[in-house]
């Protein structure tokens, strides 16, 4: 009788230390937050009739620009642009 009931409070104590262990991990804890905006916004598409150069600083733009406009080439141009950057 004693071994029984011995047995019903350990079995009842690990079910009170295991229930919230289970309940937990079952939780969003443990995701990371989505990742936040980037800003990205769909645009149209562009063209260029002779010749096109896009840098992320105007003035690499303008440099890499300004040697396709004197007949340089895409090399060129793309040299420029990475010194100014």
């Amino acid at each position: 009788m004693l071994l029984r009931l011995l047995k019903a409070k350990i079995l009842i104590l690990a079910a009170l230390i295991w229930l919230p262990v289970a309940a937990w991990a079952q939780t969003d804890i443990a995701r990371p937050d989505p990742e936040g905006a980037s800003g990205y916004a769909p645009q149209r598409a562009v063209m260029g009739r002779e010749f096109m150069i896009s840098t992320s600083h105007p003035a690499a733009t303008e440099a890499g620009y300004d040697i396709l406009a004197r007949g340089g080439t895409a090399a060129d141009a793309a040299g420029a642009a990475q010194l100014v950057l």
